[in-house]
């Protein structure tokens, strides 16, 4: 994006706190710092359950749809840990009761423990593997910050508390590979994290009856994007990337 409109033209750590003018624009933006711009078509990317924290003017939100308004979107308690292991013993293949079985780095858990675990480089050709775990629920809400100085709070170098835990839970579906691990490790904690306040969206009871599809709906000259604007990818990266594409194709066909 920098390269095709400049640096001078994408402006971070901004945050919207209220949009004034008519339903269908312009519209005036503020934000947080006290600080003002103005826009005819305005795209609306934020996390979605953060658009109830933003000050519409009633004249705009009155039009919004009726299941728009309700906003009955939750976000999902889920952080990553990422760890660095010498080899890719969980890889191997084992004897079990007698029986060869190929294992891997996929593993599930209980809601209290550690949720699930994948493979975070299966292409890559070297001996040393990631095991990734997607960790949620009260771990997920409680995750510690990053070691300081290794990036921000929320991103960065993983506590050693939360790397400890993990550690003895995996010696239990793979004996011995705590002894593997390089000391390498990073957490993605968006829970805690100011700007995103939860990760990816997590329909709740009557989520899908009352309110799905209207999430990706037009209103006024505001258009919706992100991850939880796409029916059929919502939660993941390619949902953000097609809502996006989409909000673009429909403001270049409204001009």
């Amino acid at each position: 994006m920098a390269g095709q409109f400049g640096h001078a033209r994408i402006l971070t750590g901004k945050k919207l706190v209220a949009v004034t003018g008519d339903y269908a624009g312009p519209y005036q933006l503020t934000f947080e710092d006290g600080s003002t711009d103005s826009c005819e078509k305005l795209v609306l990317a934020v996390p979605y359950h953060l658009i109830r924290k933003i000050d519409f003017d009633p004249r705009i939100w009155s039009g919004f749809s009726s299941a728009k308004q309700l906003l009955n979107m939750q976000p999902a308690d889920n952080g990553k840990l990422q760890l660095e292991f010498s080899s890719r013993s969980y890889a191997r293949t084992r004897t079990i009761n007698g029986r060869d079985v190929e294992m891997s780095a996929v593993t599930y858990s209980g809601p209290d423990s550690y949720i699930s675990t994948w493979e975070g480089d299966v292409k890559n050709p070297g001996e040393k593997g990631i095991i990734l775990n997607d960790i949620g629920g009260c771990r997920g809400e409680n995750l510690g910050d990053a070691v300081p100085g290794s990036g921000t709070p929320y991103h960065g170098v993983a506590h050693p508390a939360d790397v400890q835990r993990l550690l003895g839970e995996f010696d239990k579906i793979w004996p011995g590979i705590s002894s593997e691990y390089r000391g390498k490790a990073l957490v993605s904690n968006w829970w805690q994290n100011p700007w995103s306040q939860g990760a990816f969206i997590s329909p709740v009871v009557g989520t899908m009856t009352s309110f799905w599809g209207a999430q990706l709906e037009t209103e006024g000259n505001i258009f919706l994007a992100g991850e939880a604007c796409d029916t059929e990818y919502w939660s993941y990266m390619n949902g953000a990337i097609a809502s996006g594409e989409r909000a673009a194709r429909d403001i270049a066909q409204s001009v």
